[in-house]
């Protein structure tokens, strides 16, 4: 099992066209974003003008949430509003334009990657799952089997664990919890 702690501070930004993108993680470790030749990206974006349209990845499912505002988006001719922290799922291929400001996660993943899913969680937890992925809202202790970690706002963990063996885990404060 390998465990990767990760710090917002120590992200560069990128660019996109409706503001900037902190990659945290790709896999495999070699990708390129901009190839379109990874497995699954976490990233967290700020969106900083409206309306912008978001990048399409044919071959891939998508997991967004906001972090710190609503979102209104149009997607494929509908309008769809989501609170703040509410999961949308949806097809990366979709034609999206986001009608809101602030700051965003994204989980983007091949979609013949089975068994994904995102919630948003804290207390105590057991996983087997291949890879989990805890993304933090709020600065916390979490703990992974014996290890304890302190995070900041918006630090990630990624937890490789290709063995499936069980993993014991407990946040303290609510974070984002993805696992495939």
């Amino acid at each position: 099992m390998i465990i990767t702690q990760i710090s917002k501070a120590d992200i560069k930004p990128d660019y996109w066209n409706g503001g900037k993108t902190f990659q945290y993680f790709i896999s495999p470790i070699r990708a390129q974003y901009s190839d379109k030749d990874f497995d699954f990206r976490i990233s967290s974006a700020t969106i900083e003008k409206e309306p912008s349209v978001f990048t399409r990845f044919d071959g891939y499912q998508r997991f967004l949430l906001m972090l710190d505002n609503d979102l209104e988006i149009q997607r494929n001719g509908i309008i769809e509003t989501y609170q703040k922290h509410e999961i949308l799922k949806f097809d990366s291929s979709d034609d999206v334009e986001s009608y809101s400001l602030g700051m965003d996660f994204n989980l983007m993943i091949k979609k013949e990657i089975e068994n994904v899913s995102l919630k948003i969680s804290k207390g105590q937890e057991a996983f087997n799952a291949s890879i989990l992925c805890v993304f933090t809202l709020f600065p916390t202790f979490l703990k992974i089997n014996d290890q304890v970690f302190t995070l900041g706002i918006s630090d990630c963990i990624i937890v490789n664990n290709m063995k499936k063996e069980k993993v014991n885990f407990q946040n303290d404060r609510l974070a984002i919890i993805g696992m495939w």
